[in-house]
């Protein structure tokens, strides 16, 4: 039977156990917050150039390459995962992986398998334990996620389809479109500045912590031509980060 300073010699223990994890806990959520930030600021122009392809893609015709092609039977669709090599970063990765099981259960009662593609260690673990198929994963890349690290990602996927293994490439993303907003009235033209500018208020209803961005688009008569042919300027600001809940910290909206 334990004595009662072996008792006390197991609480002084775990007390400073827990000391260390919460140390380590404000640590992965304060760099996990700086990465978010650095996403969400991206995001808009990854989002804006984004559209932009599709409006080029838009105007080509699909035989001059694969990429422009849709596969006329789809059998099995690639899911490209992406996650933390660790915890302690509250629901993160729970989040993407339910909502990665829930797109594959959907995939599958339309007859659709799905393959895998994990960056990151904890989607990697997760799949890994349930034996489902994955040609490919990638962990250890978060400390220095650079330009390289995208591009062997993406030559795997590219490789994939070119092959036919799959028909169609999916992205996991973490978070949610907000609809387009319609203006009120005209923008004000400041005769001393060579841009127009826009005085608006508009109000929005957030239920949870999310994202603001704005983006403009010029006239329907305006276009990039010469080097962009048919496609209308666009511009985006930076994302807003908006902590609805007033806890003291932005918490990424769930996929």
């Amino acid at each position: 039977m334990p004595t009662l300073r072996d008792i006390r010699r197991k609480i002084a223990a775990v007390k400073k156990t827990q000391q260390i994890t919460k140390a380590m806990n404000m640590v992965a959520a304060a760099k996990l917050r700086g990465a978010q930030q650095r996403m969400e600021s991206f995001r808009p122009y990854a989002a804006t150039f984004a559209k932009m392809l599709g409006n080029l893609a838009s105007r080509i015709e699909p035989e001059i390459h694969p990429f422009f092609q849709r596969a006329p039977l789809v059998e099995k669709v690639a899911l490209v995962l992406m996650t933390a090599d660790r915890g302690l970063c509250g629901s993160f990765n729970v989040n993407l992986i339910n909502a990665a099981v829930k797109f594959a259960r959907q995939k599958e009662a339309e007859g659709i398998q799905t393959a895998y593609y994990c960056v990151g260690r904890k989607g990697r673990d997760f799949f890994r334990r349930r034996k489902v198929e994955m040609p490919s994963f990638f962990v250890d890349v978060w400390n220095k996620f650079d330009f390289t690290n995208a591009v062997a990602v993406t030559r795997e996927v590219i490789s994939a389809f070119l092959s036919g293994a799959v028909q169609e490439v999916y992205l996991m993303l973490n978070g949610e479109a907000r609809p387009a907003l319609a203006l009120s009235g005209p923008g004000e033209l400041d005769a001393s500045q060579p841009a127009l500018r826009l005085d608006e208020s508009i109000e929005l209803t957030l239920d949870k912590d999310a994202w603001v961005a704005a983006v403009a688009y010029g006239p329907p008569e305006a276009t990039l031509n010469p080097v962009f042919r048919g496609a209308r300027p666009a511009g985006a600001t930076n994302a807003v980060l908006v902590d609805v809940d007033g806890n003291g910290r932005f918490d990424p909206p769930e996929p």
